[in-house]
């Protein structure tokens, strides 16, 4: 997909560190509630993702539980004051969260022996990362499902720490700027499975991971330098290639979607319907992407290279 430095409008925020305060859940339109239908779903792809990509993005890396937070009224018969407490709005069933048992719906009461009652759930989350960088594992979480009381040890997985948003326009795009990613609601409605949303989404990972954007600015950056003192004629060398970048992504991210346990082959749809679509070879996107019959090749071979890597059990690495 498109990939260049992006000014993020209309986006929420729907993926962070370990977990992260979610949506407010009541009282919203139909037209909220699809919304937050969305973020779900690329939570739940984005999440695994992340996790698999560790080794392309050892730099970037982050503690990561597999849970989100939000506020909810204290019940009164629960004997706490009237306020606001943490409540756990949603657990990755493949993530340390999920498979440790924390439940949706649970209150939060304590975290590592601490009451958490009082806490905001951007307070408990942070608690909970400076917890992992500091190697106090397993988070302790103790909370109240339906009057049930539970403490739940959850160890916590390292993941890459990139920022994912979803982007309220009907264009079918995806970005990267280094540090984020994200995808239209356009991009969402194109899609036909989970595994082709995953690929769109490993390809943006890969981008970072690979500091592709930081590399074309720097290297847009040195040329500028060298075309304004080098002496006149001198060969600079050529640009560093954006097609060059996206089938290097194609490839990292073919990698990323089968780590995480989707079909590779399955993935490679998204382009195979792309490569059936008029042609961008005219426009600016065209002139430095590869074509989508090319790219569609270039990952139809590297998913032969990863098939027979997954037969023999070898690592799963390019």
């Amino acid at each position: 997909m498109r990939c260049a430095g992006v000014i993020f409008a209309c986006m929420a925020v729907v993926a962070g560190l370990s977990g992260c305060a979610s949506p407010r859940f009541s009282h919203m339109g139909s037209l909220q509630e699809r919304w937050l239908a969305d973020e779900m779903k690329v939570v739940e792809i984005v999440w695994p993702l992340l996790v698999a990509a560790t080794e392309f993005c050892p730099l970037e890396t982050e503690p990561t539980y597999g849970f989100l937070l939000d506020s909810a009224r204290r019940d009164a018969e629960e004997g706490h004051s009237n306020g606001e407490t943490p409540v756990v709005r949603y657990v990755h069933p493949l993530l340390p969260a999920g498979q440790a048992g924390l439940r949706s719906g649970s209150k939060l009461l304590a975290l590592n022996g601490e009451d958490a009652t009082q806490w905001t759930p951007s307070e408990v989350m942070r608690r909970a990362s400076v917890a992992a960088l500091a190697r106090i594992q397993p988070l302790m979480v103790r909370v109240s499902l339906r009057g049930r009381i539970e403490e739940v040890p959850i160890t916590a997985v390292s993941s890459c720490r990139y920022r994912l948003v979803v982007i309220q326009d009907e264009a079918v795009n995806a970005f990267a700027d280094g540090k984020a990613i994200a995808v239209t609601r356009g991009l969402l409605r194109m899609v036909r499975s989970d595994a082709e949303l995953a690929l769109v989404i490993a390809h943006e990972i890969a981008h970072n991971a690979l500091a592709h954007s930081q590399t074309a600015q720097l290297d847009q950056a040195l040329r500028a330098v060298l075309s304004a003192h080098v002496v006149k004629g001198v060969d600079v060398g050529p640009p560093k290639s954006r097609h060059e970048f996206e089938l290097a992504a194609d490839r990292i991210g073919l990698y990323i979607v089968a780590r995480a346990g989707y079909e590779p082959q399955r993935a490679i749809d998204f382009w195979r319907r792309m490569a059936l679509l008029p042609s961008h070879a005219d426009d600016a996107y065209g002139r430095d992407h590869p074509s989508t019959e090319e790219r569609l090749e270039s990952l139809e071979q590297a998913a032969e290279v990863l098939a027979v890597k997954q037969v023999k059990g070898d690592p799963l690495r390019p």
